[in-house]
């Protein structure tokens, strides 16, 4: 285990100075006292790098990987910037191999910028484990997540389910224009392909969205009014379906079209007891910050970690 206090109160103080944004999780606090009494440093000292550290959407993984990381007796720390920004993020991993840490988790939002960087960690001896986008062509550890395939899979059902096997569907998925491709594309293919049984379903348009919710929402307009007979809008990501069913309650369309979203974040479940949303897509995503943790702590014990991990998914519609 590798410890450099100093230099992280002097990077907590850069970047504080710069607008920047670091959360701190000292775990020893968490440890039971007969721990406590024997020992007085932790084992390990992990870095947790995401891509929005405001993102309400991020509590169950946060607690998720805090409760692994007091199994582990680990040290955790949240990198990341206060809203959705790229570079940034990238500044936060580098931060995050600079400091030598025992092991990195990070949200992978384009595969083709982190790659390197997952491969640079590798190559100092620093385990890394994804999430969100799998990098698989990185030196990453791990990928835990369900696949693309199956959640464009369980959306498909879900979208039979919604409109009675009949609609005319708009797809909104997520794209920066750089990264997310081969995941994007695993995710439209395991949609249409589940639709393939179904040939009163077909999709009219694919739109593509950037990060955050009002990129949904001009996404969602574009939809409404170029493709009037719409009847039924998939989404990708959380940002997307909160888009999505604000436009809809916006434009008084609540009914006219359906919506399978993607998430669990309070706004999405609040929307499908209103019947907004008909039904969601929801990894569970505290198991995923769990498996993310668990993994680097075993492989640096020598343990065997599985390059894939799936945590699980389920579907949430209104009772």
């Amino acid at each position: 285990m590798r410890f450099r206090w100093p230099w992280v109160l002097i990077l907590l103080a850069a970047c504080l100075s710069l607008g920047g944004a670091l959360y701190l999780v000292v775990f020893m606090e968490g440890l039971p006292e007969e721990e406590t009494r024997r020992t007085d440093v932790p084992r390990y000292h992990f870095a947790f790098v995401l891509q929005d550290l405001n993102d309400e959407s991020t509590a169950d993984l946060r607690r998720g990987s805090l409760k692994a990381a007091q199994e582990a007796k680990a040290v955790l720390e949240f990198y990341g910037p206060r809203f959705v920004n790229l570079e940034e993020q990238a500044s936060w991993f580098e931060a995050a191999i600079w400091e030598k840490v025992d092991g990195i988790i990070v949200q992978v939002v384009d595969e083709g910028r982190f790659t390197p960087l997952i491969n640079q960690a590798a190559a100092q001896g620093i385990p890394v484990v994804t999430l969100g986008s799998d990098a698989a062509t990185s030196a990453r550890i791990a990928f835990v997540g369900a696949s693309s395939f199956e959640l464009g899979t369980l959306a498909a059902k879900l979208a039979v389910e919604a409109s009675g096997a009949e609609a005319r569907i708009a797809l909104i998925v997520t794209d920066i224009g750089n990264g997310q491709s081969a995941s994007r594309d695993l995710r439209v293919a395991g949609f249409i392909d589940t639709l393939q049984a179904h040939s009163q379903m077909t999709v009219e348009v694919v739109k593509f969205s950037g990060l955050g919710i009002y990129s949904a929402e001009e996404a969602s307009r574009s939809i409404l009014f170029d493709y009037p007979n719409t009847d039924l809008i998939v989404c990708s990501s959380p940002s997307d379906t909160i888009g999505v069913a604000q436009t809809l309650v916006d434009f008084n369309r609540v009914g006219d079209v359906k919506v399978v979203g993607f998430g669990d974040h309070p706004e999405i479940l609040k929307y499908v007891q209103k019947g907004v949303v008909f039904g969601s897509v929801v990894p569970d995503i505290e198991n995923v910050g769990y498996q993310a943790v668990q993994a680097l702590a075993v492989s640096l014990q020598g343990g065997r970690v599985s390059t894939f991990i799936n945590p699980g998914v389920r579907i949430q519609v209104a009772p």
